[in-house]
Protein backbone atom coordinates (compact mmCIF):
# COMPACT_ATOMS: atom_id res chain seq x y z
CA UNK A 1 0.00 0.00 0.00
CA UNK A 2 1.06 3.86 -0.55
CA UNK A 3 1.84 5.95 1.51
CA UNK A 4 -0.24 8.96 1.72
CA UNK A 5 2.79 11.27 1.27
CA UNK A 6 3.99 8.96 -1.37
CA UNK A 7 0.24 9.36 -3.00
CA UNK A 8 0.25 12.66 -3.02
CA UNK A 9 3.85 13.15 -4.86
CA UNK A 10 2.34 10.87 -7.48
CA UNK A 11 -1.12 12.72 -7.71
CA UNK A 12 1.34 15.99 -8.33
CA UNK A 13 3.21 14.42 -10.78
CA UNK A 14 -0.20 14.14 -12.30
CA UNK A 15 -1.11 17.26 -11.71
CA UNK A 16 2.03 18.85 -13.40
CA UNK A 17 0.50 18.74 -16.39
CA UNK A 18 -2.56 20.37 -15.79
CA UNK A 19 -2.90 23.07 -17.97
CA UNK A 20 -3.36 26.89 -16.13
CA UNK A 21 -3.23 30.46 -16.78
CA UNK A 22 -2.13 31.41 -13.07
CA UNK A 23 1.55 29.71 -12.11
CA UNK A 24 1.23 26.74 -10.13
CA UNK A 25 3.41 28.75 -7.32
CA UNK A 26 1.65 31.42 -7.40
CA UNK A 27 -1.64 29.31 -6.67
CA UNK A 28 0.12 27.14 -4.33
CA UNK A 29 1.17 29.95 -2.26
CA UNK A 30 -2.70 31.43 -2.27
CA UNK A 31 -3.46 28.00 -1.10
CA UNK A 32 -1.46 27.99 2.26
CA UNK A 33 -1.99 31.90 2.84
CA UNK A 34 -5.47 30.84 2.78
CA UNK A 35 -5.26 28.05 4.88
CA UNK A 36 -2.67 29.68 7.06
CA UNK A 37 -5.48 32.86 7.46
CA UNK A 38 -8.13 30.51 8.25
CA UNK A 39 -6.23 27.86 10.69
CA UNK A 40 -7.49 30.01 13.85
CA UNK A 41 -11.29 29.88 12.70
CA UNK A 42 -10.77 26.17 11.83
CA UNK A 43 -9.30 25.59 15.14
CA UNK A 44 -11.83 27.60 17.22
CA UNK A 45 -14.75 26.09 15.22
CA UNK A 46 -13.41 22.38 16.03
CA UNK A 47 -13.08 23.19 19.66
CA UNK A 48 -16.57 24.48 19.80
CA UNK A 49 -18.02 21.33 18.18
CA UNK A 50 -15.96 18.89 20.28
CA UNK A 51 -16.59 20.87 23.72
CA UNK A 52 -19.45 22.28 23.99
CA UNK A 53 -22.87 21.04 25.83
CA UNK A 54 -25.69 22.96 23.73
CA UNK A 55 -26.41 25.47 21.26
CA UNK A 56 -26.45 28.22 24.13
CA UNK A 57 -22.43 27.19 24.70
CA UNK A 58 -21.85 27.66 21.20
CA UNK A 59 -23.89 30.86 20.64
CA UNK A 60 -21.93 32.31 23.74
CA UNK A 61 -18.89 31.67 22.39
CA UNK A 62 -19.86 33.18 18.63
CA UNK A 63 -18.91 36.66 18.60
CA UNK A 64 -14.89 36.01 19.32
CA UNK A 65 -15.44 33.14 16.49
CA UNK A 66 -16.78 35.18 14.55
CA UNK A 67 -14.52 37.80 14.41
CA UNK A 68 -11.95 34.67 13.19
CA UNK A 69 -13.22 34.31 9.65
CA UNK A 70 -13.20 38.36 9.63
CA UNK A 71 -10.05 39.30 9.47
CA UNK A 72 -8.15 41.67 6.82
CA UNK A 73 -6.02 39.03 6.04
CA UNK A 74 -8.66 35.96 5.79
CA UNK A 75 -11.39 38.60 3.44
CA UNK A 76 -8.34 39.53 1.35
CA UNK A 77 -7.22 35.95 1.16
CA UNK A 78 -10.66 34.34 0.74
CA UNK A 79 -11.50 37.04 -1.95
CA UNK A 80 -8.43 35.96 -4.03
CA UNK A 81 -9.21 32.21 -3.55
CA UNK A 82 -13.49 33.35 -4.52
CA UNK A 83 -11.72 34.72 -7.67
CA UNK A 84 -10.08 31.99 -8.86
CA UNK A 85 -13.22 29.54 -8.31
CA UNK A 86 -15.26 32.44 -10.15
CA UNK A 87 -13.17 33.34 -12.91
CA UNK A 88 -10.45 31.04 -13.39
CA UNK A 89 -9.96 28.55 -15.89
CA UNK A 90 -10.73 24.93 -15.38
CA UNK A 91 -6.90 24.12 -14.65
CA UNK A 92 -6.58 27.00 -12.46
CA UNK A 93 -9.29 25.70 -10.40
CA UNK A 94 -8.54 22.59 -9.77
CA UNK A 95 -4.91 22.74 -8.92
CA UNK A 96 -5.99 25.60 -6.30
CA UNK A 97 -8.92 22.91 -5.30
CA UNK A 98 -5.91 19.85 -4.93
CA UNK A 99 -3.30 22.26 -3.37
CA UNK A 100 -6.07 23.34 -0.42
CA UNK A 101 -6.73 19.86 0.32
CA UNK A 102 -3.36 18.70 0.36
CA UNK A 103 -2.77 22.14 2.28
CA UNK A 104 -5.26 21.58 4.88
CA UNK A 105 -3.55 19.14 7.05
CA UNK A 106 -6.20 16.89 8.36
CA UNK A 107 -9.99 15.92 7.95
CA UNK A 108 -11.38 18.44 9.64
CA UNK A 109 -9.98 21.43 7.50
CA UNK A 110 -10.59 19.20 3.97
CA UNK A 111 -14.51 18.84 4.85
CA UNK A 112 -14.52 22.78 5.83
CA UNK A 113 -12.75 23.85 2.53
CA UNK A 114 -15.21 21.07 0.75
CA UNK A 115 -18.23 22.13 2.40
CA UNK A 116 -17.53 25.60 2.55
CA UNK A 117 -16.43 26.19 -1.32
CA UNK A 118 -19.38 22.97 -2.41
CA UNK A 119 -20.86 25.84 -5.00
CA UNK A 120 -17.51 26.63 -6.43
CA UNK A 121 -16.37 23.33 -7.39
CA UNK A 122 -17.45 21.65 -10.27
CA UNK A 123 -16.29 18.62 -12.39
CA UNK A 124 -15.09 17.19 -14.12
CA UNK A 125 -11.92 16.61 -12.39
CA UNK A 126 -8.21 15.55 -13.48
CA UNK A 127 -7.49 12.47 -11.99
CA UNK A 128 -5.72 12.96 -9.57
CA UNK A 129 -8.42 15.43 -7.91
CA UNK A 130 -11.02 12.91 -8.36
CA UNK A 131 -8.78 10.49 -6.26
CA UNK A 132 -7.80 13.33 -3.63
CA UNK A 133 -11.71 14.16 -3.42
CA UNK A 134 -12.58 10.61 -3.10
CA UNK A 135 -9.74 10.48 -0.09
CA UNK A 136 -11.47 13.24 1.75
CA UNK A 137 -15.09 11.82 1.41
CA UNK A 138 -13.88 8.29 2.69
CA UNK A 139 -12.55 10.41 5.47
CA UNK A 140 -15.60 12.40 6.24
CA UNK A 141 -18.59 10.06 5.27
CA UNK A 142 -21.10 13.15 5.95
CA UNK A 143 -20.06 14.54 2.67
CA UNK A 144 -21.15 11.79 0.51
CA UNK A 145 -24.37 13.08 -0.16
CA UNK A 146 -22.90 16.18 -1.10
CA UNK A 147 -20.30 14.72 -3.44
CA UNK A 148 -22.81 12.78 -4.85
CA UNK A 149 -25.27 15.01 -5.65
CA UNK A 150 -22.74 17.51 -7.05
CA UNK A 151 -20.59 14.44 -9.16
CA UNK A 152 -17.54 15.45 -7.35
CA UNK A 153 -17.36 11.20 -7.28
CA UNK A 154 -18.24 10.23 -10.82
Amino acid sequence: MMSKRHHQTANRAALDDLPTTASKGSLAELAAGYLTSMRPYLDRTRELEENTETVQDVEGAGAHHASLLHSEQVDQCADAVSDVFSTGTDGDRHFLLYELLCQSGDPYAEAWILTYWQDDIRPPFPPALRDLVRQATGRTPSLTPTATELGWLD
